[in-house]
């Protein structure tokens, strides 16, 4: 980027019902910080604004339109004359890449959020986690904040989601994929990653937290705390938050900590052991059992099938967005008549 002094990008991730929207709300209450909620748009159009973003800067509207296709992206309510604007101000300063255009949309929503001048702007998605080697070589200035939670605790939260597989060797093979992922790519950039932990984050949110904050010149403030009256005053999917984020309407507490252990079989925790419990001791999560073990064909098999499902879970959330957005930017190209201006 230029000598102007743009904010510091993050990208808040973890594994599902892990805390990442309750981090993502304690971090905006922030005055000094703005962490968007989740939205799809950056690996939708990852694979091809990348290399021609320069256009969209000449087109802001074409790039808004792009946005658009993005229902959550909607929900964030942007005008679409602060996004052009901002758009207009970081390409003066800017080198007119990705990571810029990034900055100008999370900028907008600072605005939107009564904010103009924020130290650091982000965006959370737990698919992240998928992405982040890609992530980062595409924003070099970017830092990662990962959360992490007990593997019996998401196991169990994740058997109550309508939505979910009810595979307790798929749902456990994938905590260790998003959590491994990270620490290679921590290992690689440590002084871009940052971990916490769920248990540690609910419990003192500001012990947790005040290491980040400082480290990057901001200091612990005690608004942060009030994430409850901030939801009810924020447009929200009622629906959704009364039924799977309902803990969000209460002042932040420990009560879920060790939900999974009381809850689950004795073989969900045998299985959740066998497969997490090594990943999870580095994490600090002790066992209940020594060296729990499964079968070891079922265990080959259902790694082979993680594995699997991992990658097809990477390219639902990327390749066929890539070809969805392709459709729709050819269909702008024609709209907006490009043609026309390339036959001149």
């Amino acid at each position: 980027m230029s000598e102007e002094k743009f904010p510091l990008l993050l990208f808040v991730t973890g594994r599902e019902r892990s805390g990442t929207t309750l981090l993502q709300h304690i971090l905006n209450l922030h005055p000094e910080m703005v962490v968007a909620p989740e939205s799809t748009f950056i690996w939708d159009l990852l694979p091809m604004v990348k290399r021609n973003a320069q256009q969209y800067f000449d087109r802001p509207d074409s790039f808004i339109r792009l946005l658009q296709k993005d229902i959550r992206f909607n929900l964030w309510n942007l005008d679409d004359k602060t996004i052009r604007e901002e758009i207009a101000m970081v390409a003066r300063a800017g080198n007119k890449n990705f990571q810029d255009l990034l900055v100008s949309i999370l900028r907008a929503y600072g605005l939107s959020e009564g904010k103009p001048t924020p130290k650091i702007i982000g965006i959370k998605h737990p698919s992240f986690a998928m992405f982040l080697p890609e992530l980062l070589a595409v924003f070099p200035e970017a830092h990662v904040l990962h959360i992490v939670r007990d593997y019996r605790d998401v196991l169990h939260s994740m058997l109550q989601l309508p939505f979910e597989t009810k595979n307790v060797f798929t749902i456990n093979h994938r905590w260790v994929n998003y959590n491994r992922t990270y620490r290679k790519v921590a290992e690689k950039a440590a002084e871009r990653c940052t971990a916490l932990r769920y248990e540690d984050l609910v419990q003192n949110p500001e012990r947790t937290l005040s290491p980040f904050l400082e480290n990057h010149g901001l200091k612990w403030q005690n608004e942060m705390l009030h994430v409850a009256q901030y939801i009810r005053h924020k447009p929200v999917n009622n629906l959704v938050l009364n039924k799977y984020q309902k803990h969000l309407t209460m002042p932040i507490s420990s009560q879920l900590i060790g939900a999974g252990k009381a809850a689950l079989t004795a073989r969900q925790l045998k299985i959740a052991e066998s497969i997490c419990g090594k990943l999870g001791l580095a994490y600090g999560y002790e066992m209940t059992t020594d060296q729990p073990k499964i079968n070891a064909a079922v265990g080959a098999l259902t790694r082979l099938w993680a594995s699997l499902y991992f990658r097809a879970e990477r390219f639902s959330n990327r390749l066929l967005p890539f070809w969805k957005i392709r459709y729709l930017n050819f269909k702008n190209f024609l709209a907006a008549g490009w043609h026309k201006d390339l036959s001149n």
